[in-house]
């Protein structure tokens, strides 16, 4: 068992601040590790806001948009400022600046788009942008303004309530928390582009239109498909820049298992690395392939409570996936499209499920022979058969392709099945209202939440089937050329489907940290 885990599970906010003769235990007070968790998760938060304050529906002022992004800028470094309280105001100032650059420094792959101006703002398929005279400026600018929120946040935040000390272990696993929680606005972007029928609206990967995809002008992005398909191709960036810097943290914050996970790491890249000279539909087998491997790796090492592993299998995942939405893009491949889908969600339910495994609570969890093992077992494998038919379905469905109505079918079939084993396995693994004081407080709450969720995802799915399956029949996907004559999908049907992709995903999520759970709790303490 890991110490340090023991010692933070343990650990009470007076005792990290009591002397070390009492002979209590004192956590370090480590600046990069906090300043890059705190720096991604303001990241987060002003991504989320931009993608909604800019989009074509909302209709703001660049002005307008700025002043949203930056409020909630200063909102989420106050917000993280609590998790400084452990430090003095100096040391909390300079770890909240460090933030600010690295919040700044992340922003500024969707800042780009608004670096650079349209030569013909007509023209969406013109690529790259002219650069804005005081593009330099305005980057130094960007970062000066990150220093100055991420400071005065962390000192705002650290007068208020604060939360418990942690150590370099400990701030791996809320940068876990960070990175999953990264995947939620891109497995959302990535059902509207679906739902939305904008899968094939940009050209090219991984450029746009032929030009650097992070210089693309946002004022060419008014066409509601262009920049659904565009920022979801930012949001991935950002997202894998996310686990490659969890991956980072993970071997210096752990170490055991580094050589493992190095190795692993340098195989699956090079798998990929070595497709892009294949090319076509050859490189998207091979995304797939790599992706199948990684998630098996990395299912693997949560078991095996090898993190540093499962960090690295989280890696290559998340290239493989960008790779195969860039080749399902390039090729107009249905089946990458649908492989894709999948592995998106798959992706989501592993990070989330890397994030459980993190935690202090988890590793010291009691053995417990009460946990619904096979149950959990089922309700996986069931549920991932069942989203498959639904990604099958969803993109087949267009220009009536043929095995369309037979995903249909065998996706509501099995909807009752992962109904019922739902279910149970969430009664059981919340247990009894008697012995819940005895269970894990995470499992009782994964298991009540898998059985809402599921009764939720039941009442989706057949609003979606009779807004969906009953609405006028329309041809194959738009593609970038098509996109002035091609009929826009209406906002309803779009929302239903995103909402029962999104609400799917998450019922993934659960039930794949229900499996974890059972397996720790069988197993005991790490």
């Amino acid at each position: 068992m890991n110490p340090r885990l023991t010692a933070n599970a343990s650990l009470s906010s007076d005792s990290s601040s009591a002397d070390p003769a009492s002979g209590s235990y004192v956590l370090p007070q480590p600046i990069l590790q906090p300043a890059v968790t705190i720096g991604f998760g303001c990241s987060v938060a002003t991504w989320s806001a931009w993608l909604v304050l800019a989009s074509p529906w909302v209709s703001l002022s660049p002005m307008g948009v700025g002043v949203g992004v930056i409020g909630v800028w200063m909102l989420a470094a106050a917000w993280a400022g609590r998790f400084l309280g452990d430090r003095d105001w100096t040391r909390a100032a300079l770890t909240g600046v460090l933030a600010g650059l690295v919040t700044a420094g992340v922003n500024v792959l969707a800042l780009g788009s608004k670096l650079v101006e349209a030569a013909d703002p007509s023209d969406i398929t013109q690529g790259e942008g002219v650069p804005h005279p005081d593009a330099l400026w305005a980057v130094l600018g960007f970062f000066v303004a990150g220093c100055l929120i991420g400071g005065i946040g962390s000192v705002v935040g650290r007068a208020g309530p604060t939360a418990r000390p942690a150590d370099a272990h400990g701030w791996f696993a809320r940068f876990a928390i960070v990175a999953a929680v990264a995947t939620a606005p891109l497995l959302l972007l990535g059902g509207a582009v679906t739902s939305t029928e904008s899968g094939l609206a940009v050209t090219g990967w991984p450029d746009t239109f032929g030009g650097n995809m992070f210089l693309y002008p946002i004022s060419l992005m008014s066409e509601p498909r262009v920049y659904m398909e565009h920022t979801h191709r930012l949001m991935g960036a950002m997202v894998g820049l996310a686990i490659l810097v969890q991956w980072t943290m993970a071997l210096a914050a752990i170490r055991k298992g580094w050589i493992e996970s190095v190795v692993g790491v340098a195989i699956g890249l090079g798998t990929i690395g070595a497709g892009f000279s294949a090319g076509g539909t050859t490189l998207g087998m091979i995304g797939a392939g790599v992706s199948f491997a990684a998630i098996a790796w990395t299912a693997t090492a949560l078991f095996r409570c090898r993190l540093t592993a499962a960090a690295g299998g989280l890696l290559v995942l998340v290239v493989a996936q960008g790779m195969l939405g860039g080749t399902r893009v390039t090729e107009s491949s249905t089946g990458l499209a649908i492989v894709h889908g999948i592995m998106g969600q798959v992706l989501v339910a592993l990070a989330a499920s890397l994030a459980l495994c993190a935690g202090a609570g988890y590793q010291t969890t009691p053995k417990s022979d009460k946990a619904p093992l096979r149950t959990t077992i089922a309700l996986v494998v069931v549920l991932l058969m069942q989203l498959a038919f639904g990604a099958a379905y969803r993109h087949l469905r267009r220009g009536d392709s043929p095995g369309a109505s037979h995903a249909l079918m065998s996706h509501i079939a099995l909807s009752i099945v992962v109904v019922v084993l739902a279910v149970i396995a969430g009664a059981m693994l919340a247990g009894p209202k008697a012995d819940r004081a005895s269970r894990p407080r995470g499992a009782v709450r994964v298991g009540k939440g898998l059985s809402h969720i599921v009764g939720l995802q039941f009442i989706l799915g057949w609003l979606a089937f009779g807004v969906i399956h009953t609405a006028d029949a329309r041809a194959g996907i738009p593609t970038a050329d098509q996109l002035s004559t091609a009929p826009v999908v209406p906002w309803w049907e779009a929302l239903v489907a995103t909402a029962h992709q999104a609400n799917g995903a998450l019922l993934a999520v659960f039930a794949v940290m229900a499996l974890a759970w059972a397996w720790r709790m069988r197993r005991g303490p790490a």
